[in-house]
C-alpha cells in the first residue's frame, strides 16, 4: 500500500462538484449548474457567472448502447434540460446523487485523516462489508453542456476524478453549430404533445426527431436543436442512442449559471474525446477503514461507443 496525502481542497472537489440541486428560497433563486464547493481556507470557490432565468426543465430517458463483454448492451439513465430565453444547460440528473452518496460515505464517522493507494490484489484481500466499501457506479455523465442559442454556442464542462486526489477540471467550446434539419409531414404525440419528424446527419450518425411547435424553444436533449419547437424525442437510425421526453416543469425563481472558467484547463474537442475515454476507462472504489480511506483503480467493464463518429 502506498500512503498518499489529499489536501481538503482535493476532497472538497471530488466530493461536492457540480450545484444542480439547492435548497428552495423564495427569496433567493436556485442557482443550476457550475460547481457547488464553497470557501475554504485554502482556496475561494469559483465564481459563478449567471447566463439567464431559468423557465422550463424538460426529463429526458436516454437509452445508449455500450460494449459489454463483446456484445452490446443497453443503460438508462435520466437527464434534463433546462432552458431560458438564450441559454441552456443539460446534464445527469443522478449525477449530484451519486456525488452525494459518495460524500456521506467519506464522512461517515468523521473526515479520514490518512489515504492508502492499494493495488487492486491488495484491495481483494482486505475484509470488506457493505458498511465500509464503496464503489460508484460504471456508468452515467459527469459533464454539463451549456447552449448559447443566439451564438450558435456550445460549451461543455466537465470533472476528471478517475485519478483519486488529483482531480481537474476540463471546457471546450465549440462555434457555429448548424445542423441540417429535414422537415417531414409526419406526426406523432409524446407526452401528449403533438410533434413533427425531422431528419438530420450530426456526428456521422443519421438522426430522426420529433419536434412540438406547442413548445416554441429551439432546443433540445445533447446538442441538439436548430427546429421550431422543443425536441421531445430523438433517436439515430441504429438505436443505438435514444432520447425521449418523459417530464416538463415550469421553473420560477432559478437561474442558469456557469463557473467562471479561469481554473478549467481549456481543451479541443479532440482532446476533450481523448481525456473522457481515459476517464470511462477505470473507476474508484473504496474501503474505509476507521480513520483510514483505501482506494483502488478497477477497469470498467463498460466499454461506451461515441455518440459523435466525427
Amino acid at each position: 500500500m502506498k500512503f498518499k496525502k489529499i489536501s481538503s481542497l482535493a476532497i472538497a472537489c471530488i466530493i461536492s462538484f457540480w450545484n444542480i440541486n439547492a435548497q428552495v428560497n423564495q427569496d433567493i433563486p436556485v442557482k443550476i449548474g457550475g460547481s457547488y464547493q464553497k470557501d475554504t481556507e485554502y482556496q475561494k470557490a469559483i465564481e459563478k457567472i449567471k447566463l439567464d432565468d431559468a423557465q422550463l426543465r424538460v426529463t429526458y430517458q436516454f437509452k445508449y448502447g455500450v460494449i459489454k463483454q463483446k456484445d452490446i448492451s443497453f443503460i438508462t439513465d435520466t437527464m434534463l434540460l433546462i432552458t431560458g430565453d438564450n441559454y441552456s444547460i443539460y446534464f445527469d440528473q443522478n449525477d449530484i446523487k451519486r456525488r452525494d452518496a459518495f460524500s456521506s460515505y467519506v464522512r461517515q464517522n468523521g473526515p479520514p485523516q490518512v489515504f492508502m493507494s492499494t493495488s487492486q490484489s491488495e484491495f481483494s484481500e482486505l475484509t470488506i462489508n457493505e458498511n465500509n466499501y464503496f464503489s460508484p457506479s460504471e456508468s452515467g455523465e459527469t459533464a454539463q453542456l451549456y447552449k448559447d442559442r443566439g451564438k450558435n454556442f456550445i460549451t461543455v464542462m466537465d470533472f476528471d476524478n478517475s485519478n483519486f486526489g488529483a482531480s481537474e477540471l476540463y471546457f471546450y467550446q465549440e462555434e457555429s453549430i448548424h445542423i441540417p434539419w429535414e422537415i417531414k409531414e409526419d406526426t406523432i404525440s409524446v407526452l401528449g404533445y403533438l410533434c413533427t419528424k425531422a431528419n438530420c446527419d450530426f456526428g456521422g450518425r443519421i438522426y430522426t426527431a420529433w419536434f412540438t411547435q406547442d413548445i416554441p424553444i429551439n432546443e433540445g436533449p445533447y446538442k441538439f436543436y436548430g427546429l421550431p419547437g422543443m425536441i421531445l424525442k430523438i433517436e439515430d437510425s441504429e438505436k443505438l442512442f435514444q432520447f425521449e421526453a418523459i417530464g416538463l416543469e415550469k421553473l420560477e425563481n432559478a437561474e442558469i449559471v456557469i463557473d467562471e472558467n479561469s481554473r478549467y484547463l481549456k481543451c479541443t474537442k479532440e482532446e476533450y474525446s481523448t481525456i473522457k475515454k481515459r476517464m470511462r476507462e477505470n473507476f474508484t472504489e473504496f474501503y474505509r477503514e476507521g480513520m483510514s480511506l483505501n482506494y483502488s483503480y478497477r477497469k470498467n467493464g463498460i466499454e461506451y461507443i461515441p455518440i459523435e463518429k466525427i
